[in-house]
């Protein structure tokens, strides 16, 4: 979910680069491309996914990584217990 929020972020940046921020429609009026919101709405949704994954410092606070207290040996490194 988080490589589909900003693949989404990076594709809506890739096509304001090429078409803008804004557009223009038939009466003169200048508006923002729907795609601006699109980039927002993605965007947003990859950092609230990031703080879950640790994927900032604060956010690595709270995950609890404890890892196996001896080395396995033999065959037992092979198998989970």
């Amino acid at each position: 979910m988080f490589c589909e929020a900003w693949g989404t972020y990076v594709g809506a940046v890739v096509d304001i680069s090429e078409n803008g921020y804004s557009t223009t429609n038939e009466n003169g009026y200048e508006s923002q491309r729907p795609m601006v919101a699109v980039m927002h709405k993605a965007f947003d949704r990859a950092m609230k996914m990031g703080q879950q994954f640790g994927f900032s410092p604060s956010s690595q606070t709270g995950i609890n990584i404890s890892g196996p207290k001896e080395k396995p040996s033999g065959k037992s490194r092979f198998f989970a217990s």
